[in-house]
């Protein structure tokens, strides 16, 4: 992703019971934990430059910890 100059914005909508009941996976399962954990590898500091807007973001990062 660096090589390439990728960079990722992340929007979350709701509480984690409404992103679960309405963002599920192809079995059922609500997708709220795994992309928690996707943002919690996203913030770790080896990876904060890849955000697109880190500064709007760092609130939820702070929240996951």
């Amino acid at each position: 992703m660096l090589r390439r100059d990728v960079r990722v914005g992340v929007s979350l909508d709701g509480t984690t019971r409404d992103r679960d009941r309405n963002r599920r996976f192809a079995d059922g399962r609500g997708s709220h934990a795994a992309v928690a954990e996707g943002l919690r590898a996203l913030g770790a500091v080896e990876n904060r430059h890849l955000y697109a807007e880190q500064a709007e973001n760092e609130w939820y990062l702070q929240a996951l910890a």
